[in-house]
């Protein structure tokens, strides 16, 4: 299920940092990790904005892609970076680097 904004519970809790409800939601099997709102920001995209560390070293774990970009171009890392969050920085280097 997902609003309007085409924005779904997985992406509501991967932003409010809510790491039980993902983990909970993602071993369902049945949410989209790369399911983008109408901006195309996809769950990891949101957690990464927001520093939600955790977050996105599960996303990525569990096959959230690194590399999407939303309707503006910017990317995961490039968001990380411009909102001053550093490790999360260096976990999508790490994961875009080791390709995995």
């Amino acid at each position: 299920m997902r609003n309007i904004s085409n924005i779904s519970p997985l992406w509501i809790a991967a932003a409010n940092e809510h790491l039980t409800a993902v983990m909970l939601l993602l071993d369902t099997q049945a949410v989209n990790i790369e399911l983008r709102s109408k901006s195309r920001q996809s769950p990891i995209f949101s957690a990464a904005a927001d520093g939600h560390e955790a977050v996105v070293e599960l996303l990525l774990k569990r096959g959230a892609n690194p590399w999407f970009e939303d309707k503006g171009g910017t990317t995961r890392m490039l968001i990380a970076k411009m909102n001053g969050y550093d490790k999360v920085v260096d976990i999508l280097k790490r994961r875009t680097l080791s390709g995995t």
